[in-house]
């Protein structure tokens, strides 16, 4: 599945990835997940779609079954015309474009209803927004 990943669009895979991510948040929720991948791109030397299929990154990759399932979504017609898609693929195509300006550092996110990370312990709160706490390195 990860080579058909790599063969899709850049916009296709963030938009992809910000639905896996933050599907059910409000707008500034998913903007600021979008801000995650720009940050760790701009940091990482890397391509937003590459940020985006690090191994191990975005858990909504994590895993064959996650993946096909994503992946899925786009082909069963179910997302055309839901507002969750829109809002990603507006998104994507902003950040994609280098037409998205965040605000914050976040590098780092996650739900603390789903889980407590190690290393979440070690670094700065950012943000809550929706579901999600946002955090980056300790200066």
């Amino acid at each position: 599945m990860i080579n058909e990943l790599i063969e899709m669009g850049e916009i296709l895979v963030v938009a992809l990835t910000l639905l896996g991510e933050a599907e059910g948040e409000p707008w500034a929720g998913k903007a600021m997940v979008a801000e995650v991948m720009v940050n760790r791109s701009h940091g990482r030397g890397m391509s937003l779609k590459n940020v985006c299929l690090e191994y191990r990154q975005f858990s909504c990759w994590n895993g064959e079954k996650n993946q096909q399932k994503l992946v899925n979504r786009t082909a069963d017609g179910t997302l055309i015309n839901s507002q969750p898609w829109i809002d990603c693929l507006i998104l994507a195509k902003l950040i994609c474009e280098n037409n998205f300006k965040g605000t914050s550092s976040a590098t780092h996110f996650y739900n603390p209803k789903l889980c407590h990370p190690r290393w979440a312990k070690d670094m700065e709160e950012i943000a809550r927004v929706g579901n999600h706490i946002f955090l980056a390195e300790k200066k």
